[in-house]
């Protein structure tokens, strides 16, 4: 089933990598590779591993968007929204299709537990709009929809054999809402990027120190969602990825990357 991106006028993913939001942030739109460079890291990705990759750009209700699109090597198809004034992401969506083969291992319970940890959260602290477990094709799917508590809504689909994420959407346009209206509240302006260099290096270096804490390299571990978030009036990077039957969690701060939240356990547990 081919899933879309909505973006409310339709709908990654995931969550903002960019989530301290502010209008005037680069003092110019973000250019292309710049938009290829923010999707690929929310993805967890480097363009080496994309067999195709194309921007283009969009209009959805008065914003400027670049849609940016891709296909891996192993037949993976992701799709990014991107404002193009800010460099936040405003919708996503991801699909892959494979074989399916087992008994239904995993629950209804495990597959909200993945979906939110593929998220970047805690599925104790999102609120699920929908749970339902149905066949497609002889396949057994979980079919997950859930929202955060600032409003970033996500659906999923999860292979009730095996755990794999089938596919998921992204809908950043609530969390814009959202975000914007804190920032009234708090009268003041959040900075974009805490990087001089360029929004993804901050990104980067956080993603590296989780990996030498790990004591892992990038090729041996599948990436969560990796995203920036506001911790007491700090800002950081949040992420999750996994080696083998191993998750790990951390936080880390976005301007030093020195991991200050850390936490490993079973994929099973």
């Amino acid at each position: 089933m081919k899933k879309r991106i909505t973006l409310l006028t339709t709908a990654l993913f995931t969550g903002a990598v960019l989530a301290a939001f502010s209008m005037n942030a680069y003092g110019a739109q973000i250019t292309e590779d710049e938009a290829k460079t923010i999707a690929l890291d929310d993805a967890g990705l480097t363009e080496e591993e994309t067999a195709s990759i194309r921007v283009t750009a969009e209009h959805d209700d008065g914003k400027q968007l670049l849609e940016v699109s891709f296909v891996t090597q192993n037949y993976e198809e992701y799709e990014y929204e991107i404002l193009a004034e800010s460099g936040l992401i405003y919708g996503a969506s991801y699909e892959y299709e494979t074989a399916s083969e087992g008994t239904g291992a995993v629950t209804l319970e495990q597959a909200q537990e993945a979906a939110a940890a593929h998220a970047g959260e805690l599925a104790d602290e999102v609120t699920f709009t929908k749970t339902k477990t149905e066949k497609d094709d002889g396949r057994t799917i979980h079919e997950l929809e859930f929202r955060t508590q600032d409003e970033k809504k996500f659906e999923y689909e999860i292979d009730a054999d095996t755990g794999a994420v089938l596919a998921w959407d992204y809908d950043g346009k609530a969390h814009l809402v959202w975000m914007e209206e804190n920032q009234k509240q708090d009268g003041g302006e959040a900075s974009l990027s805490p990087a001089e260099d360029g929004p993804a290096s901050g990104l980067e270096a956080a993603k590296n120190a989780a990996l030498e804490k790990a004591g892992l390299s990038g090729s041996e571990v599948t990436w969560g969602r990796v995203h920036e978030d506001y911790e007491d009036g700090r800002l950081v990077y949040e992420g999750s990825f996994v080696n083998g039957t191993e998750e790990y969690e951390f936080e880390a701060d976005a301007v030093t990357g020195e991991i200050i939240s850390w936490e490993m356990e079973s994929i099973f547990d």
